[in-house]
Formats: C-alpha cells, sequence, structure tokens
C-alpha cells in the first residue's frame, strides 16, 4: 500500500510536469520572438489569472473528499449540486477576471482580446477539470491524469511555438496557446465526467446545501490562497505602483527558473509527506529527522549547483534582445524554493498532531511581509530587489512554524532551523559569488556539489526504500 502511495505521489507529481519542463526547449527559439514588454505584460495578466483560479472551488476539495468516502452510493449527487455551484461561482469570477485585465491593459490595443481568452476558460472549463482531477486521485488512478495532462501539455507547446515563432503574435501566443490546449481537455474530460459517470452539473442552488458546504469548505482556503499571494503578488504590486513593463518582464523572465525549480521541489514534497507520517506513525522520530536533513541537504547542493551556472544558462534559454542580465535575481528566486524541506519537516508534525489552527496565518504575514517590503523597496533599488524579498518571504514562510509556541511544545525532534536558515543563505552568497567566476573555479566546486548531491540522494532514497517495508511487529 505505501509502495502504491509514493509512487502514485510521484506520478501526480512529476508525470503532469513533464510538459513543463519539454516546453523550456523551446524558449531559445520563441525568446528571440518576444520583447522585455511581451514577458512583463504576460506575467501581469498570469498574476491577476491565478488569483481566481485559486478562488474558483472555493475549498470545496475537502467536502468532495468526504462525501466521497462518508457516502459512497449517493455522493455522486452531492457532486453534481458541487458542480453546478461551482459553474455559477466561475461565471461570476470570469466577470470579474475579464474586467481586472482590461483595466490591466487598458493601454495595450489587445487588451479585450485577452480578456476573453482568459475568462472563457476560467468559466467553461475550470470546474470540469477540478472535478475531473478529484475524482480519479479519490479512485486511485492516477494514469488518466498524467496522461490528459501530458497531452495537453504538448499540445500546448506546439501551439506556443506556432503562434509565438510563426505568427508573430507576441504575448498574446501564450493565451492562444492555453484556451486551445484547455479546449482540448475539456473535450477530453466529457465522455468519462458527464456521459460516463453522469456528473452532469445541477443549476439549481438550495440555501441550506450552500450554507452548509460553504461553512466547511471556506476555512480551508485562506491557507492555500495566501500560498498564490506570496508566488505572485509581487507582479501585482509592480503592475499597482506603476513599473514598466518591460521591468516587469525582466523579472518575470528571471522567474522562469525558480518555477521550474519549484516544480521539482512540489513533487519531492507529494512523495515524502506520507514517508513522514508513516514514520511519525511508528515513532521513528530520529529516521525522519534523518530524512529531512538529508531532503535538505539534496536540495542546498541541487539549487547551489544550478545557481552557479546561471550566468551561461539564462542567455542560452532568453534570447530577447534588450532583456538585460537576469541572473543575479533568478539565484535569488531559485534559492528560495529551499524552503521546502523545512516547510515540510514542521508542518508535517503539525499535521499529523492536527495541530493545524495557525498555519493560514504564516502565510498570509508572508504575503503581508513580501507586500510592504515592495511597496517600500521597488519604487527605491528597481525589481531586482523583489527577488531579494521573495526569498525573504519563503524563509518566513518555511521557517516561522518552528517559532509557534504549539510546535515548541508537542515537537519530537530537534531539527535546528537556525542551523539550516544560516546555510541556505551561505549558499545563497556562495551562488552569487562563484556565479561571477571563471568555469574552472565554477567547474571545482560543482564538482563538490555533485558528489554531494549524489551521496545524500542515494541516502534520501534508501531511507524512503526502507520505510516502505511492513513493520516487524
Amino acid at each position: 500500500m505505501i509502495k502504491k502511495l509514493v509512487s502514485h505521489s510521484f506520478i501526480y507529481g512529476i508525470g503532469p510536469q513533464i510538459p513543463k519542463f519539454a516546453g523550456l526547449l523551446i524558449y531559445p527559439i520563441i525568446s528571440q520572438d518576444l520583447t522585455p514588454r511581451d514577458f512583463g505584460l504576460y506575467g501581469i495578466v498570469i498574476a491577476y489569472a491565478q488569483a481566481f483560479l485559486y478562488l474558483k472551488t472555493l475549498g470545496t476539495e475537502v467536502v468532495l473528499s468526504n462525501s466521497f468516502f462518508k457516502h459512497p452510493n449517493t455522493y455522486r449527487l452531492y457532486w453534481r449540486h458541487i458542480n453546478g455551484m461551482l459553474h455559477v461561482w466561475a461565471f461570476l469570477l470570469s466577470i470579474f477576471l475579464a474586467g481586472i485585465i482590461l483595466v490591466a491593459l487598458k493601454d495595450d490595443p489587445y487588451g479585450t482580446e485577452v480578456a476573453v481568452l482568459n475568462a472563457l476558460p476560467l468559466f467553461l472549463f475550470s470546474t470540469t477539470e477540478n472535478l475531473f482531477f478529484r475524482y480519479y486521485q479519490l479512485q486511485q488512478k492516477p494514469v488518466p491524469i498524467t496522461v490528459r495532462v501530458v497531452v495537453t501539455g504538448l499540445i500546448n507547446i506546439v501551439l506556443t511555438f506556432v503562434t509565438i515563432h510563426t505568427l508573430k503574435l507576441g504575448y498574446r501566443g501564450w493565451f492562444y496557446a492555453s484556451f486551445g490546449a484547455s479546449l482540448v481537455g475539456f473535450l477530453w474530460m466529457i465522455y468519462p465526467l458527464y456521459i460516463k459517470v453522469n456528473f452532469t452539473p445541477i443549476l439549481s442552488l438550495r440555501w441550506k446545501f450552500l450554507k452548509r458546504t460553504l461553512s466547511i469548505s471556506l476555512p480551508v482556503l485562506p491557507h492555500f490562497y495566501g500560498n498564490y499571494l506570496l508566488g505572485t503578488s509581487d507582479r501585482v504590486v509592480m503592475d499597482v505602483i506603476n513599473v514598466e513593463a518591460q521591468e516587469i518582464g525582466r523579472y518575470n523572465a528571471a522567474n522562469i527558473f525558480s518555477n521550474y525549480a519549484m516544480i521539482v521541489a512540489t513533487a519531492t514534497r507529494k512523495a515524502v509527506g506520507p514517508m513522514l507520517q508513516l514514520l511519525y506513525s511508528r515513532n521513528e522520530w530520529n529516521k525522519a529527522k534523518l530524512l529531512v536533513f538529508y531532503w535538505q541537504i539534496a536540495f542546498l547542493a541541487g539549487t547551489t549547483f544550478l545557481c552557479i551556472w546561471l550566468k551561461e544558462i539564462v542567455p542560452f534559454f532568453i534570447r530577447t534582445k534588450g532583456i538585460g542580465e537576469l541572473h543575479g535575481m533568478a539565484i535569488w528566486i531559485v534559492m528560495a524554493v529551499n524552503y521546502i524541506p523545512m516547510y515540510g519537516g514542521a508542518n508535517s508534525q503539525l499535521y499529523f498532531m492536527e495541530r493545524t489552527k495557525e498555519l493560514w496565518k504564516r502565510a498570509f504575514v508572508a504575503f503581508a511581509v513580501n507586500i510592504v517590503l515592495n511597496l517600500t523597496l521597488i519604487p527605491i533599488y528597481g525589481v531586482y530587489v523583489a527577488a531579494i524579498n521573495t526569498f525573504v518571504a519563503y524563509m518566513f514562510l518555511g521557517y516561522s512554524s518552528y517559532f509557534l509556541p504549539v510546535y515548541r511544545q508537542k515537537k519530537k525532534m530537534q531539527l535546528y532551523p537556525w542551523m539550516w536558515l544560516s546555510l541556505t543563505l551561505a549558499c545563497t552568497l556562495l551562488s552569487l559569488v562563484v556565479g561571477e567566476l571563471s568555469w574552472i573555479y565554477k567547474t571545482a566546486v560543482s564538482l563538490a556539489l555533485v558528489g554531494v548531491l549524489l551521496f545524500f540522494v542515494l541516502r534520501f532514497f534508501h531511507i524512503m526504500r526502507a520505510k516502505t517495508r511492513k513493520p516487524t511487529w
């Protein structure tokens, strides 16, 4: 059972991301057809659009899961009511999203076009997609999800190449490609979801149903939404304080590489989380501590290795004229993903002890810190400082749980957060310094990092494999 859980975690975490990594391969070509302003406008629109995507489910994932397990004979009817409610909600959200994009792109001649390309998928496709993912997850059938995501992802790559490189549509090409892939994905889901299982939405809403459902779902929304606010709110702030689109574009382009690092980090968290829970249930706290330590060391070595070569990597993939040097910003943002292992180490204990009431507040505090720093410092020091602010905010998010009274009173293992925070900062500064040296020094440091990485990755997977075995008692 545990092996199945681990394999599913990797399928959910890594399989759907394959097209995204493949998409990186076309950047050396399409980036030559884009301007810094294209990157900026795309980043602004995506920041607003993702805000609405996080709101689209209203936190109903927990309600869908509970009804699936607690009412196996009648959950389909319940899901149809939720489907209807979310379709109505998606319609309202799509109107607001279109309005915000029109305001954000008021000086762009293609503002209406981009607003429609973003609002229609939110209204027509997003709720069905959410239901499709949730249904197959709960059925423990990850393959249909992965196949659909991989196919639509590859379609997105092809359409992106055609619209940006061949048709020269600029930043609009990303949205045409996304719309086309979303349409194919929606058509893909019609038969299994609406014909085979009959999850067609019931649009007649009842107040008692709404009140009962939302009273359960809405309290979990702030935790997830706070993480979004931390991840993309910086571009919204830049837009609000009238930073030039070209400068926002530079920052957005630098974020590309951290996005891929975050994909890997999130995938490992999905795999490691169940392993930590298993170790906690067996009272094997020392082994759990070792797992977290190896996880953190492997991440520090891997991200440092990547960062010291970003000065060479970034210009290879981003060939946009006039975009300037990006590797300094990219280093700060990539190194920020090192918050994940220590974040997981503390939060997994709090989840296991069912002490989660305070977690959502940390995300909002980190978001508030990021907002204040960006509003204060960007007008003075420019967009580069936003990358440093992102690093600071993520470090706060990753380490703040260790100083919560409930954690300090209930913790079962000492993870030495100050030591790991200091090492993360040291590795970041090392990356900034070594990244400017000649290839001889970079190669020497890289070989040392590869050795460290291989050793601790092997130890990491050794522990994970060992923990899949049944206990001997």
